[in-house]
């Protein structure tokens, strides 16, 4: 099971725990308290998938994100157990300039 490292409160490790919730996925919440902040301050946030540790809560959202986006791709009607989700997707693609970036961004397979 994929695990989250971090801090004992709701800054940048929310992301992670967000973009976990609205996939679906289960994974391990390990926090640490204020009096181990010290020992583990270089490490943290930290996100460990099949015994690979990615740190800094950036580059765990981009992978998350990354790897949520290639669900979408496969599973055609994935939003759909996610109506508010697939609603906010919705209304987030109606903004006008969103919307020109999309029409007019370059394809990739992700």
């Amino acid at each position: 099971m994929n695990q989250v490292l971090l801090f004992n409160n709701c800054g940048r490790g929310e992301v992670p725990r967000l973009i976990f919730a609205a996939a679906g996925q289960k994974y391990e919440d390990i926090h640490y308290e204020d009096d181990e902040w010290l020992l583990h301050k270089s490490e943290m946030p930290m996100l460990e998938v099949d015994s690979t540790k990615l740190p800094q809560s950036k580059v765990i959202a981009r992978f998350l994100a990354n790897s949520m986006n290639k669900m979408m791709l496969k599973e055609k009607n994935f939003l759909n157990s996610y109506p508010l989700l697939k609603q906010n997707r919705a209304e987030v693609e109606k903004q006008p300039k969103i919307a020109d970036y999309l029409k007019n961004r370059s394809k990739t397979s992700i």
